[in-house]
Parts: structure tokens; sequence; C-alpha cells
């Protein structure tokens, strides 16, 4: 079978880049083509990570703020307040170091005297 010579030239969008490639080596000539394939990709490298980036930072805003985590020692001193209000110690205007012995002295009584220390 005779293939014939026209269907092995390149037609469409084939034709277009062989002219590119054609006319790119005519302006400037084959010692330039590698360093402008090396800065296009350069160029291409950069679009890419700037456009990464500002995907990731439209993520970051768009998406909902974490809620923060509570402290240890707030929900120790939550605890220590319920603890008190349940014995039915007074907490307001109290600080912790005072609500400490005030539990410590209640719970004292309610052993029967005996002498409970805070660490």
């Amino acid at each position: 079978m005779v293939i014939p010579i026209l269907q092995l030239l390149p037609s469409g969008s084939e034709l277009i880049i062989v002219a590119i490639i054609i006319v790119a080596f005519l302006i400037w000539g084959p010692a330039k083509i590698p360093q402008l394939a090396r800065a296009l990709g350069e160029a291409r490298r950069e679009f890419s990570k700037a456009s990464k980036e500002s995907e990731h930072l439209a993520s970051e805003i768009l998406q909902p703020p974490k809620p923060a985590q509570p402290s240890p020692q707030l929900n120790e001193d939550q605890a220590l307040i319920e603890i008190a209000r349940k014995l039915g110690i007074e907490v307001e205007g109290k600080t912790r170091n005072q609500l400490l012995n005030e539990i410590l002295q209640t719970l004292s009584k309610a052993m029967g005297g005996k002498s409970a220390s805070a660490a």
C-alpha cells in the first residue's frame, strides 16, 4: 500500500507549531532556543508556584477560624469554682488561692476537724 505524501505532512495545529519552531530558528538561531526554552520553563514554574500560594491563601481566608482551645489553667479554675459552689462557698471576687483555702477548710470541717493542707 502506498501512503500519499500529503498524509505525512502536518496539518492544523501541528502545522502552526512547526511554523513557530521554524520562525524561532530564523529569528534567534539555534544557540538562543535553549535559553528561551529555559526562560519559558522558569516563568511557568513561577506562575504555578504563585497560583498554588494564592489558592492556599484563599483557602485559609475562606475557612472558618478554628475555635481556640481553652487553656488547662482555665479548665482547672472552672473546676475549682464548680467545687466551691457545690460546697456552698461564695466564689465572687475571690482569688484561686482563697478558693482553695476555703475548700480545704470546708472539707476539713466535713471530715471531723482533721487538718487538710494545700499542696
